[in-house]
């Protein structure tokens, strides 16, 4: 899992590589963990063993996985959005169920 700086670096170089392109790129995010809840702590310490060089702190703020309640998800996607240029962003297929209520809340909200 990249840390949050290793994703602003990415998307920087991406940028400079892409240099004077007319046409608008399309930024894709690839959600890698989705879990709605209301403690944001206890799904991340599950992950801890397999990214052990982050904490759970590093971990929430790595913008890769989404992990609170609907709203705090949907409000931090936005924000990403709004920060990165995403265009969109993919989940993978266990965690479709689970960000269904993310896309109603990211449509209506």
């Amino acid at each position: 899992m990249l840390t949050a700086e290793e994703v602003d670096g990415r998307v920087a170089a991406y940028r400079r590589m892409a240099g004077g392109r007319s046409a608008e790129q399309e930024l894709n995010l690839l959600l890698q963990f989705v879990a709605v809840t209301d403690d944001r702590e206890a799904p991340v310490k599950e992950l801890l063993p397999r990214v052990p060089h982050l904490s759970v702190e590093q971990v929430l703020d790595v913008p890769l996985p989404a992990v609170g309640t609907v709203e705090a998800i949907a409000g931090r996607l936005r924000l990403q959005r709004e920060r990165y240029g995403f265009s969109y962003f993919t989940v993978l297929d266990p965690y479709l169920e689970t960000f269904a209520p993310v896309m109603d809340e990211l449509r209506n909200g």
